[in-house]
């Protein structure tokens, strides 16, 4: 590049390319909201190459006082020790979860996801989170639950406030 040349910008979603995996989102059918509010979803983020499939994609969906993360991973199955920090990370890894908590440095959010990712005796089965499914496994750590469940070609992982991992349900978009 000669000096003084500037780069060309380069947006993310005009070279996204979908992903070759099954998606899954938060499954609000049988979820008892109010009358007087309303549910948004949005496609809240996606990790890959520029112009190339995702590996991972996150879609979110808040109906003004719960918010539910879901990512699913086209990795090929997780150990139990990386599938929790994954679960901790889509949590506490960005900002859509965590507008009632003081910041924390990263050195503290990345301690805070080991924590919880070696917080044996406070992980536990939950079924139905899929219908038909394999079952999950699921945390309530501070004011966040946290789950994820491996399929046959990936993971899915789920993070939310104000909801309990019983009322995780997760459907194929």
């Amino acid at each position: 590049m000669a000096p003084g040349a500037r780069r060309p910008i380069i947006s993310c979603m005009t070279h996204f390319v979908p992903a070759a995996f099954d998606l899954y989102e938060f499954d609000d059918d049988n979820y008892p909201m109010s009358s007087d509010r309303t549910a948004q979803c949005w496609f809240s983020s996606f990790n890959g190459r520029i112009g190339q499939p995702p590996q991972n994609v996150t879609l979110a969906w808040s109906d003004g006082i719960c918010t539910v993360m879901v990512r699913t991973d086209e990795h090929p199955p997780w150990n139990t020790a990386d599938a929790r920090k994954n679960a901790a990370h889509v949590a506490l890894g960005g900002t859509a979860l965590l507008p009632q908590r003081s910041p924390f440095s990263p050195t503290n959010t990345n301690a805070e996801i080991s924590r919880i990712a070696t917080a044996e005796r406070l992980w536990s089965r939950t079924s139905g989170v899929l219908p038909e499914g394999p079952d999950a496994q699921t945390i309530i750590w501070d004011e966040f639950a946290l789950g994820y469940l491996e399929l046959d070609n990936g993971a899915v992982f789920i993070a939310a406030t104000h909801l309990d991992p019983h009322e995780f349900k997760i459907r194929k978009v």
